[in-house]
């Protein structure tokens, strides 16, 4: 009898410690999926983001020369920053949500140069210009181009841990 109660027992605690086992692993791979789901979602939000801004610094670039050449088409090219900071806008909202906060912050700070670059040019092509907007005109490029250059060093060292 006694031999009977000790295999009962000793599979009591086999079962007992394959049940945990099991739970482990599983929580385990649960927590291992969720990771690899956010990662997949911040690099398809930082990607997103980067395309975006990459295309509204061309843009810009196309718009500046159109309004410093006094081109016809000036206004257009303008226009069609405006729309690529209004992507650019949404591409930071995306990012802002996944976070971390200091690239959410470094793509508000893109963000808020094109959309200064589009004003800077709007003031120049419309003869409204200071010194201070031709600046901003002459300056915002480079810090679009350096911000957009840094966050993505960043991004590519968040997502390679």
């Amino acid at each position: 009898m006694g031999d009977g109660i000790s295999g009962l027992i000793g599979a009591a605690i086999g079962g007992v410690l394959a049940f945990a086992g099991a739970f482990w692993t599983g929580r385990n791979q649960g927590r291992t999926q969720h990771e690899q789901w956010l990662r997949q979602v911040r690099r398809d939000a930082y990607a997103q983001f980067i395309i975006q801004a990459e295309k509204a610094h061309q843009l810009g670039h196309e718009a500046d020369e159109a309004v410093r050449d006094e081109d016809a088409d000036a206004t257009e090219r303008i226009e069609e920053l405006a729309r690529a900071a209004y992507r650019v806008r949404e591409a930071a909202t995306l990012v802002a949500l996944e976070g971390p906060k200091q690239i959410a912050l470094d793509a508000s700070n893109i963000q808020i140069g094109v959309d200064r670059w589009v004003n800077a040019l709007r003031m120049i092509c419309e003869g409204r210009a200071d010194d201070a907007a031709w600046e901003r005109a002459t300056r915002l490029p480079d810090h679009v181009e350096d911000g957009l250059s840094s966050f993505t060093v960043t991004c590519q060292a968040l997502l390679d841990r």
